[in-house]
């Protein structure tokens, strides 16, 4: 089980004030403000073959999870992990950014979250950003979808708009995550129509209904071989969620639909690493 969808911050100075406050306000005490190694190392690296860890800079709303501190993570936590990079396409200096961070710290991939970091994602500096990513030969994994912080601009939310980005940068691997929820249907289109899309399931464990519905449409549509686990630690862990994802899988559903079991055990199962480096 390889997790493509892990998160660890050492505490609010990183989160910043917007996304801290929000997070505080949707999830109570059991808001996790500072994630341990040793705690990422219990609840993650313990109960998986290895995960992907994302940071999150974002200059509009004040996070700054930077492309050191994953570094760092991953040179302390060990082979198991990779670390991706994550740049602001608001900045100018993000392409020199980016470039340093693969080519220097040794990161293998690129988070963007138009959320967060408020950018359109068919902006001409995005642009550039993508082409650099094809460039470089690293994937990029997409928080393309809703997000608890009301200052998120959902126009640019919306998976559809990556239908673009991947006819102009057709080798240019890119992973939308939490199957671009709410909108998962178009999260689907779009892994069906181009061969360098995936998505991930992370943050569906809890959605039971919304799970089920989108496996069965993954399967009817011939995808599911291009959906990745992901549990979004801190916010559920991997064992946690692949017993949630099972449960669900075990349902009868609408009588006569075909069982999700088989097709959600190939899901944990998966070699990520292969899909995306090999």
């Amino acid at each position: 089980m390889f997790d493509v969808h892990t998160h660890i911050w050492n505490g609010e100075a990183q989160l910043g004030k917007v996304f801290a406050g929000a997070y505080k306000n949707a999830y109570g005490d059991q808001a996790l403000l500072k994630i341990s190694l040793d705690e990422y190392r219990k609840n993650v690296l313990s109960k998986t073959d290895g995960a992907v860890i994302l940071p999150i800079r974002s200059t509009k709303i004040g996070m700054d999870i930077s492309n050191e501190y994953i570094a760092d993570c991953c040179s302390e936590l060990g082979d198991k992990v990779i670390g991706f990079a994550c740049v602001d396409p608001n900045e100018p200096d993000a392409l020199d950014r980016l470039r340093h961070a693969i080519m220097n710290l040794g990161l293998q991939g690129l988070k963007l979250a138009p959320a967060y970091q408020l950018f359109d994602p068919l902006d001409k500096k995005a642009m550039q950003i993508y082409q650099l990513a094809e460039e470089l030969e690293i994937p990029i994994l997409w928080h393309q979808g809703t997000t608890f912080i009301k200052e998120a601009p959902l126009k640019h939310c919306q998976p559809v708009l990556l239908d673009e980005v991947a006819k102009r940068f057709p080798r240019l691997k890119m992973i939308i995550a939490h199957m671009g929820f709410p909108w998962v249907e178009d999260t689907i289109a779009l892994v069906r129509m181009h061969k360098n899309v995936y998505a991930d399931v992370s943050a569906l464990s809890g959605r039971k209904w919304k799970f089920w519905t989108t496996l069965m449409l993954a399967s009817e549509s011939r995808v599911v071989d291009k959906l990745l686990f992901g549990s979004d630690f801190p916010f559920d862990s991997p064992m946690e969620s692949a017993e949630r994802f099972r449960a669900i899988a075990r349902w009868q559903g609408i009588p006569g639909m075909p069982s999700l079991e088989g097709i959600v055990d190939r899901l944990i199962e998966r070699d990520t690493v292969r899909l995306l480096y090999g």
